[in-house]
């Protein structure tokens, strides 16, 4: 039978001294509680390192040693390692998140594992829904009319920047719809003018699988794995326009994606 561990990844040692550790272990046996797995006895494990890739996945490493583990059977078939990677997300001031959208269970996917309160950005038609309209509005969601008006467009920024001023993060999905075919799209404006006037951390996110569990124009749920990616932020201020600050963000939610969905 399958074990589960757990493997988190810091980017400095100071991070050791937090409860990261303890919640991250919580989590996983939880999550294998829900699948009738089993904690393994050595399931936590825990490294400094910058990637997850080069000579930080080679033999010596934490990492490196656990995947070559697998590779001789040591570590039993159908065993699961969970991930932590909210490391890179600021406990200290409000983000901005901004992740690739292939279907409809991508906000409750994505929303959930943000620590702290999060806004959103939402087609404005949303919030006249009886009853979840008034949860939205008091969950400082923020309307966006698709009419191409600059002067609406304006008004949306304004609102969220008053929003990531009271502490709370701001969730946007950068392709402004769902793709079609799982495929990144065009990038809209105005996330990249929100970051640039406000100056909040930007969190890349890339979101892959969901697109097989709940597919565009069917409400079946179907088994499958959901994968949520947070890369490392990135400071508007390093950027002179928004036009540089949108290059940067869309291979940064590449690389965590198939290579058939980043054209």
């Amino acid at each position: 039978m399958g074990k589960v561990f757990s493997y988190r990844r810091l980017s400095t040692s100071a991070q050791l001294a937090g409860h990261g550790g303890a919640r991250q272990l919580e989590a996983a046996e939880r999550w294998a509680a829900e699948r009738g797995l089993e904690l393994a006895d050595d399931a936590s494990m825990e490294e400094v390192v910058s990637a997850f890739r080069g000579k930080n996945v080679a033999t010596g490493s934490v990492l490196g040693d656990f995947l070559g583990a697998v590779r001789t059977g040591k570590v039993p078939r159908g065993s699961v390692l969970v991930v932590e990677n909210l490391d890179r997300v600021s406990r200290d001031r409000a983000c901005i998140f901004m992740s690739n959208h292939v279907s409809n269970l991508d906000p409750p996917a994505l929303i959930s594992l943000i620590p702290g309160r999060t806004s959103a950005f939402m087609k404005r038609s949303l919030m006249r829904l009886p009853i979840l309209g008034t949860g939205f509005r008091q969950g400082e969601f923020v309307a966006v009319d698709r009419s191409g008006d600059p002067a609406d467009a304006e008004r949306s920024v304004v609102e969220a920047q008053r929003v990531l001023m009271r502490g709370v993060h701001m969730t946007t999905f950068v392709e402004g719809t769902r793709s079609p075919d799982g495929r990144m799209l065009p990038f809209k404006k105005g996330p990249f003018f929100l970051a640039m006037a406000s100056g909040a951390p930007c969190i890349p996110v890339s979101i892959h699988g969901t697109e097989t569990i709940l597919r565009k124009g069917n409400l079946r749920i179907h088994p499958g794995v959901a994968n949520v990616i947070f890369h490392q932020a990135i400071d508007p201020a390093a950027f002179a326009t928004r036009e540089e600050l949108m290059h940067a963000v869309r291979p940064a939610i590449a690389s965590g994606l198939p290579e058939w969905m980043r054209t």
